[in-house]
């Protein structure tokens, strides 16, 4: 694969395979307003050991811990994987929706996609597309893909190889990328780990990973599709986070590959365990940013 031939993209498998190994430190620490504690981290195992995020079950109960929340992906995965109609995959994926704080907005395309008898036609799609080794922008424009902080839960669990690529894992693995380019003494970020951060969840909480003036990210943020200037916009930021999203899986697996394990996890596991410890350490970069 090209992108995995890149010599800086190399340098960047090979140092997250030490940051995974914990060879590397990766010292981060933030106020969590909805656990109402102080989380400090020393590396990516400690992070994983650290997950904390309060959702519900699909039995609407309130979980937080990994397991429970893998539980509910397991269950959903399973469904979406299996689903031969239009109402158990929208039903599936409405479920992830809410899972993930992202049903708002994101229902509706659902909808919209199972009006028409879409919905399991973009399942299949989405398979073709992101299987690539090399996503087209043509391809994907023609084929009418999504991709935000919603639709990559869909992806992530109708692939394998797929990490869930929202606001807080984008923050941390661009945190992780400008902790890169500074121990290497890069001065800025090459152009083949310009990946995008996510700004429309962050609130209060730090989630762009730029370092001003110096290491810039570009940012996804679609807004409205409404006029055609808006439209061209929207396709364009959606392409944008789908490249990015596959750029993080290949780094990521390969890294993985490299390091063997992470937290006595393999394979497919082992990814979405790395996953978790990125999303943990996203969810506020402001103090890991001030030391």
């Amino acid at each position: 694969m090209e992108f995995l031939e890149d010599s800086d993209v190399a340098d960047f498998i090979n140092y997250m395979t030490m940051v995974i190994t914990g060879k590397i430190r990766m010292v981060s620490s933030y106020y969590h307003a909805q656990a109402r504690m102080d989380f400090n981290f020393g590396s990516l195992s400690d992070a994983y050991n650290n997950y904390w995020y309060r959702t519900r079950s699909l039995d609407n109960l309130t979980i937080t811990s990994f397991h429970d929340s893998k539980v509910v992906l397991d269950s959903i995965k399973k469904r979406l994987r299996i689903a031969t109609d239009e109402s158990s995959a929208s039903r599936a994926a409405k479920d992830l929706m809410k899972w993930g704080g992202t049903f708002r907005g994101n229902s509706k395309e659902i909808d919209a996609m199972g009006d028409s008898g879409g919905f399991l036609r973009y399942i299949s799609s989405a398979k073709a597309y992101f299987g690539s080794a090399n996503p087209d922008r043509e391809i994907f424009n023609k084929l009418q893909i999504r991709s935000n902080a919603g639709f990559t839960k869909i992806h992530s669990l109708i692939m394998d190889d797929f990490i869930i690529y929202d606001s807080r894992v984008a923050a941390a693995l661009g945190m992780l990328i400008v902790k890169f380019c500074v121990d290497k003494e890069i001065g800025s970020i090459p152009k083949s780990l310009e990946l995008c951060w996510l700004s429309g969840t962050m609130g209060k909480h730090l989630r762009n990973p730029s370092f001003p003036q110096r290491y810039i990210f570009p940012e996804f943020n679609p807004r409205g599709k409404k006029t055609e200037t808006e439209k061209i916009r929207y396709h364009t930021q959606h392409f944008m986070h789908a490249e990015s999203n596959c750029k993080a899986n290949w780094i990521l697996v390969k890294a993985l590959e490299k390091a063997g394990e992470f937290s006595g996890f393999e394979g497919q596991e082992a990814l979405r365990a790395v996953e978790a410890a990125l999303f943990t350490v996203g969810y506020d970069l402001a103090e890991t940013y001030k030391r």
